[in-house]
C-alpha cells in the first residue's frame, strides 16, 4: 500500500499530473495552469487538504480590506472551500477527513475544479472595480466610526 505520500503520488500520476514532492513533504502539481499543493500528513491518515497558496497579494490596506470581504462572503457561499488570509496574501484551500485515501480519486476533478472555480471568483470579484470603492468605503467608514 505504500506511506500517504506515494499513495497520492500514484493516484496523481494515474490522472495524468507530473506531481513532486517540494522541500516541506508537500506534493505538489500544475491543475490547468495554477500550482497546487497536497499537504500530506503521515500522522493522521484521514486528513486531506489541497492547496493553493497565493491566489493573490493585496498591494494596498484598501485591496486587502476588500480581499477580506471577498474571502468572507466566497466562504459562505461554498461548501468545503476556505479562502484564508496570511497578512496580505490570500489562498484557497479543500480540506476534509476521508476514510481512506481511495475515496479522493473518484471525485478528484471535482476538487480541483472547484478550486479553480473558487479561485478565479476569488480574482474576478477584486478586479471589478465599481464594487472596490464602496466596499472599501464601507469598510473604512465601519473602522473609523
Amino acid at each position: 500500500m505504500g506511506t500517504k505520500t506515494e499513495q497520492y503520488l500514484e493516484m496523481l500520476s494515474e490522472e495524468g499530473f507530473r506531481p513532486t514532492v517540494d522541500e516541506e513533504g508537500d506534493i505538489t502539481f500544475k491543475y490547468e495552469g495554477i500550482r497546487l499543493y497536497i499537504v500530506v500528513s503521515e500522522k493522521d491518515p484521514q486528513y486531506f487538504k489541497i492547496a493553493d497558496y497565493l491566489v493573490w497579494a493585496a498591494e494596498s490596506e484598501a485591496e486587502r480590506i476588500k480581499a477580506e470581504r471577498v474571502a468572507r462572503q466566497l466562504n459562505i457561499g461554498y461548501k468545503v472551500v476556505k479562502v484564508l488570509q496570511q497578512d496580505n496574501r490570500f489562498g484557497i484551500t479543500i480540506e476534509m477527513f476521508v476514510p481512506t485515501l481511495d475515496v479522493i480519486q473518484p471525485v478528484l476533478i471535482r476538487i480541483l475544479d472547484m478550486l479553480k472555480y473558487v479561485r478565479n471568483e476569488f480574482i474576478n470579484l477584486m478586479n471589478k472595480p465599481e464594487e472596490v470603492d464602496a466596499v472599501i468605503e464601507e469598510t473604512l467608514d465601519e473602522s473609523i466610526h
